[in-house]
């Protein structure tokens, strides 16, 4: 009975690209296996393979921005998501045609696409567009939109029989929860949080100290920079060193003479939380260890590490753990390794391309994951759940910069020890 059950896991896990092959897969278990218990029930995304096959879309829309400032974005997603169509096998593929949303009204072209036949839309890109298709509705199928809305999200789920507006794209604050989460299993209570003046990484500061204090952590600094900063003399202020040199120098005056002196950083941290690009973390890291801060454990999102391709520079990262996609970590990536055999893959554009690859992948499994709330499906991006506002929440694994490369860590859930 446990050998089944492994058996029908592996089946489940490993067949995520092609439904129709999952279920071939699931119906000959089940002839081998009459007498099992889950042959009796199968579990509930097992049960829905056969209307999966069924139902899956024939003709999907593809709605990015060709041109414009976001194109190059836009061109990488259509990539990664062509990489996984035609990785997909040759039988069974829907339709795929893609529409330029930078030309023309996105309510005029999104009703074109779908009198031209799609029964899926994968798209916008663009927030504000989005925004303008939220207005659009009831929409008459259902749609991926790669990007999040707040509003979207506060709104409550149509019932299934109607067309859904589902969203998906690479939340940083979902990263920034998970390092809150993570940095707590590790046994920290006491954090300091240095990040970068951006908007995207303000976002992000903001959902990490909204998670640590849900969690009854402490939050003890919370520092900005900018990219002209002068880190050493931001890191200075966070750590309390220049109070520390300020009493070394009224001590001097006080006693009229010099001694040996060497300042002390503040003991009331235990783990800081970097919300910075990979360039600035080069900077930012080695600057912590001059001020005294090299042995307090530092966590960031995936932005730290830019790619494998620059391991010289990012040894410079070494001791960062960070969350990052299954896709930086895994270089037999299938999609990968055709992207890359006909295209130079720009480290900054990882992150896109691998969203790509699960724009596909998600395309005919969004009615499973919202019918069964407790499915998750392995994708390039992470392990993807569908939540009650129609969100795609991704969870990444986590990795450490060791000489210049990451290395997966092991995988730590509610139930750990605090360490």
């Amino acid at each position: 009975i446990t050998r089944g059950w492994y058996e029908l896991a592996k089946i489940n896990k490993s067949l995520e690209a092609n439904i129709k092959d999952k279920y071939q897969q699931v119906s000959q278990w089940l002839a081998l296996n009459p007498e099992h218990p889950a042959s009796q029930e199968l579990p509930l995304d097992l049960q829905l393979l056969s209307t999966m096959v069924a139902e899956r879309p024939q003709a999907v829309a593809l709605l990015l921005p060709m041109q414009g400032p976001l194109a190059p974005a836009a061109k990488a997603i259509r990539d990664g998501f062509f990489a996984a169509y035609y990785g997909y096998g040759d039988d069974d593929k829907p339709q795929v045609k893609l529409y330029d949303t930078s030309q023309g009204a996105i309510t005029a072209l999104y009703d074109q696409a779908v009198a031209e036949g799609a029964d899926l839309i994968i798209g916008p890109l663009e927030k504000d567009k989005l925004a303008q298709l939220q207005q659009h509705s009831p929409l008459p199928v259902n749609t991926l939109a790669l990007n999040y809305n707040t509003t979207a999200a506060d709104a409550a789920s149509p019932p299934l029989q109607q067309a859904t507006l589902y969203q998906f794209g690479l939340s940083l604050e979902d990263e920034a929860v998970q390092a809150a989460e993570r940095a707590w299993l590790e046994g920290h209570r006491y954090a300091m949080v240095l990040a970068a003046d951006a908007s995207w990484s303000q976002r992000a500061a903001q959902a990490f100290r909204q998670r640590w204090a849900a969690q009854g952590g402490t939050l003890v600094v919370n520092q900005d920079f900018t990219r002209d900063s002068n880190y050493s003399d931001t890191i200075k202020a966070a750590l309390a060193i220049d109070q520390s040199q300020a009493r070394a120098v009224k001590l001097k005056r006080l006693f009229g003479r010099n001694f040996e002196f060497e300042p002390r950083r503040r003991q009331d941290i235990d783990m800081i939380f970097l919300v910075a690009r990979s360039g600035e973390g080069q900077q930012i890291k080695p600057t912590l260890a001059f001020h005294y801060a090299g042995k307090v454990p530092v966590y960031a999102t995936s932005q730290i590490y830019s790619s494998a391709q620059s391991t010289g520079k990012n040894r410079d990262l070494n001791g960062i753990r960070f969350t990052t996609l299954p896709w930086t970590l895994n270089p037999d990536n299938s999609e990968k390794k055709l992207i890359s055999a006909h295209l130079s893959i720009p480290p900054s554009y990882e992150r896109l391309y691998a969203m790509g690859v699960d724009s596909f992948l998600l395309h005919d499994r969004l009615q499973q994951l919202a019918q069964s709330p407790n499915t998750s499906i392995y994708g390039a991006t992470g392990k993807l759940r569908l939540n009650a506002s129609q969100r795609i929440v991704r969870e990444q694994p986590w990795a450490e910069v060791v000489e210049g490369r990451a290395q997966a860590l092991p995988y730590l859930t509610q139930d750990e020890d605090d360490f």
